[in-house]
């Protein structure tokens, strides 16, 4: 699982600082274009949907780790509750959190079948949209995998303790 996480850290890593080039750059040719009175056009065709994208890799990238490293959670309700039933609400949850992106990986999976089939593409770069689908099943399929590893190997950790 460390692996799985140190390219999901790699992946979101990498879709911010896109994310953030991406948005720079509009700003500033949006800045060098209104103070040029429109002669200096530098502005970036597809910046807003590059952008979109890459907020959506960034989102999906990182879903592992949130699931390696372990999910968001509550602990003033649950800091009074017995030892065994936090850990078994931990592990409820990581295996409910796997199921969900389960689910989403096997949607996901249609569509990006179906995307292909059609040749569906982004509106503005034509990127194709089955490359997206592709990643965002391949992301919630390791989220799924990430969550059901941790609540395992927390099982048996809370086991041998």
């Amino acid at each position: 699982m460390p692996r799985l996480v140190a390219i999901s850290v790699a992946l979101s890593s990498a879709a911010l600082g896109f994310l953030l080039l991406v948005v720079a750059a509009s700003i500033l040719a949006r800045i060098l274009y209104d103070s040029s009175g429109g002669a200096i056009d530098l502005l970036i065709p597809g910046a807003i949907e590059a952008a979109s994208y890459a907020l959506l890799v960034l989102i999906f990238a990182a879903l592992p780790l949130a699931a390696g490293e372990g999910l968001i959670r509550v602990e003033f309700l649950t800091a009074r509750l017995p030892l065994a039933l936090r850990q078994f609400m931990d592990r409820l949850w990581l295996i409910l959190a796997g199921c969900v992106g389960g689910l989403m990986a096997w949607n996901f999976a249609w569509e990006t079948l179906t995307a292909l089939q059609r040749g569906d593409a982004t509106q503005d770069m034509q990127i194709p949209l089955f490359l997206f689908y592709g990643f965002i099943t391949i992301t919630s399929a390791a989220f799924a995998l990430a969550a059901v590893l941790r609540a395992v190997t927390r099982h048996h950790q809370a086991e041998s303790s």
